[in-house]
Formats: structure tokens, C-alpha cells, sequence
């Protein structure tokens, strides 16, 4: 509203579009201190809202300024010391901000963009930091050095995390090695993460700011791909229940559970590695009781009391007795193999 009565006032209409995509200058300070200035106490709004950042003063009138307030503040100005120039407008501060910017020239030539981490170093500069003191100064920024930013990076400093600009940079990587993302499949070939960062964007697509909404159209996805996303990892219900039809196929065919181990695959299914999950969190009560009723209804010594192996040879020395037939069990010992053979005479003598 601000910049379109402006423009107005101006005769100027081109000056909406040119200012609307402008995030920096007095102009915008001067925005941000309007909002501030009507949670100001008492005058000190009005204060606030005519202050001009130093940033955005000419060189001379800050100059001037300080030492005009060095005169009201008691001092006299022969016998004051010379006053030091206000920030941002120093010869040292624009050279540090030089030294700055070249790591982050070589930063974003090789990344393609300035969303770095806090921790990152640049050559042993700690570029992170020097990126986080930037975003945070950037309303007194003067206009030239937001501008070298913003040719190295046009979203250098945006008004969602920055967290989000690093993985959108990642599934732009992603687009551009492997192609256009499929939203409505699932976001196949993704990484996990990623992939649940993608489908998680869609859910939230109506409430995304309209830059991220534009960035996102760029990687494929749109207002009609949002809405007929489906998630990268299938629901933890249908997780289960397909968990559940491999352990029962197991069952039937081998008789039992307990054979299942920890490196068990059935038909390309990670069958041990799902029921040693399971086992573990009985063993430390955390199982939900209707996930242990279903694994029961399929073997009800799917976790016995006693050691897991005792099981296995149980169902082992059960099977070769099944195998050579009933009769005497004496008899029966001597037809199975070596290590069922041994196992029931020890349970027949009360060793096992």
C-alpha cells in the first residue's frame, strides 16, 4: 500500500514493481521502523519512525551529526577528541565487508548460492558467521554492499529460514542430475529427507511465502502437483500391515517364527530385521499390545520367554519327528539328523 501511493503521488507507476522486489535501502528501513514506531513507548515513536539509519546518511552529514552530538552531550568541540566516523561508513568496515564478500564470491561459485551455515568456513574465514552478522545488519546495510550480495545470490537473505533455501538448493541438484520431480508418484529417486521435505512443501503450499511458491514452480512443482502430491514413504499403517502378510507367509511355509533371523529376507522383504525391532521393544515394553496380538495370532512363541535359540531347535527337532513319522520315539531318534537328535534326547533327559 505504501509504495503504491507512492507511486502515485509520483506519476511514477513503473516505481511498484521496481520496489516491491526491493528488500533493502532507506526506503525499506524506513517501512520497518513505521511498524516498529506504533509499539514505541510514550514520543518515542515519532522519534523513531523520522530517524535515519547511519548507514544511509551521507558520509559528510554522519560526520556531523556525531560530533553534534558529542556538543550536546557537554563536550566541546576543540577540546573533544575527533569523532569516529558512524558504522558502515568507515574505510576498516568497508574493507572487512571486501574481505567478506571475496570468500562469499567463492562460496556461491561453487554452491550456487549464500545459504550457509553457521559453522561454514570459506578458506579458513568464517564465512557462516560473517553470512548470519550480514542478514542481521541488513536493514542499516547501505545499498551498495546488498546490492554486491544480491549479485552473488538474489535470495541471500529471505524472509523464511535459511535452512529451507539450503534444501531447496539440494533438490534443485537433484532436478537438474536426474530430472523434473514426480510429485503425484511420490517423489521417486529421492532421498528419504528429501523427499519428505518436498511432499512436506506441498501440504503447506497455501500458506508458502510467493517467492518459495515461484522457486518451487521452477523444480516442477505447482498449486496443481501440491494438491496431488503423495508422500515419499508409505504410511506406518501400511508398513505394518505388509510387515504382518510376510511374517504370515513365513509362518506358512516354515511353521513358525522362530527361524527368523536377524538377517532374514523374504521375497526382497527385510523380514529379520522388522521382527528383531519388534522383539527388542517387547523385551523393553514399549510394544503397543494390539502389534503384539497381531504377531501372536501368527505364532504365539514369536517371542518365547526363553532363549530364542532353544525355539529354533525346538521347531527344528519338531519337524524331523514330523518328518519320519510317529512310532516310537525312541525309535524316532535315530532317524532324524545329528543336531535334532541331540536336542530332544536332552529334553528327554531334562538337560534342555
Amino acid at each position: 500500500m505504501l509504495i503504491s501511493e507512492l507511486a502515485r503521488c509520483l506519476r511514477r507507476p513503473w516505481l511498484t514493481d521496481r520496489l516491491t522486489s526491493c528488500m533493502d535501502g532507506p526506503l525499506f528501513a524506513w517501512a520497518h521502523q513505521c511498524s516498529k514506531a506504533a509499539e514505541a513507548q510514550d514520543g518515542d515513536g515519532q522519534w523513531l519512525l523520522w530517524k535515519v539509519h547511519p548507514a544511509h546518511r551521507p558520509r559528510p552529514l554522519a560526520d556531523e551529526l556525531a560530533q553534534h552530538l558529542q556538543e550536546v552531550a557537554g563536550g566541546e568541540a576543540a577540546e573533544a577528541p575527533r569523532p569516529k566516523r558512524r558504522r558502515g561508513h568507515s574505510r576498516q568496515a568497508d574493507d572487512a565487508f571486501e574481505a567478506g564478500l571475496t570468500r562469499a564470491r567463492a562460496y556461491a561459485a561453487a554452491r550456487g548460492h549464500l545459504a550457509t551455515r553457521a559453522d561454514t568456513l570459506q578458506d579458513s574465514f568464517p564465512l557462516g558467521a560473517w553470512m548470519t552478522n550480514q542478514r542481521m545488519l541488513r536493514l542499516g546495510m547501505p545499498a551498495w554492499r546488498s546490492a554486491a550480495l544480491r549479485a552473488l545470490d538474489p535470495y541471500w537473505d529471505t524472509p523464511w529460514p535459511t535452512l529451507w533455501q539450503r534444501t531447496y538448493h539440494q533438490a534443485r541438484c537433484h532436478v537438474a542430475e536426474q530430472g523434473p520431480l514426480d510429485a503425484r508418484g511420490g517423489f521417486p529417486g529421492t532421498g528419504l529427507s528429501l523427499g519428505e521435505w518436498l511432499y512436506l512443501q506441498c501440504t503447506r503450499y497455501p500458506d508458502l511465502h510467493p517467492e518459495q511458491q515461484r522457486l518451487l514452480a521452477r523444480l516442477g512443482i505447482d498449486a496443481a502437483a501440491a494438491r496431488d502430491a503423495r508422500p515419499r514413504r508409505r504410511s506406518q499403517r501400511f508398513g505394518e500391515q505388509e510387515a504382518l502378510a510376510h511374517a504370515r507367509a513365513w509362518t506358512l511355509k516354515h511353521g513358525s517364527l522362530a527361524g527368523v533371523g536377524v538377517s532374514t529376507v523374504h521375497e526382497d522383504y527385510p523380514l529379520g530385521r522388522w521382527l528383531s525391532d519388534r522383539r527388542g521393544q517387547m523385551g523393553r515394553g514399549v510394544l503397543s499390545p494390539g502389534r503384539a496380538e497381531a504377531l501372536t495370532r501368527i505364532d504365539p512363541w514369536w517371542r518365547p520367554p526363553w532363549h530364542l535359540c532353544w525355539q529354533r531347535s525346538y521347531e527344528h527337532a519338531c519337524q524331523q519327528l514330523q518328518r519320519v513319522g510317529g512310532g516310537e520315539l525312541g525309535a524316532g531318534f535315530a532317524l532324524m539328523d545329528d543336531s535334532a537328535a541331540q536336542f530332544a534326547a536332552g529334553v528327554r533327559a531334562g538337560r534342555r
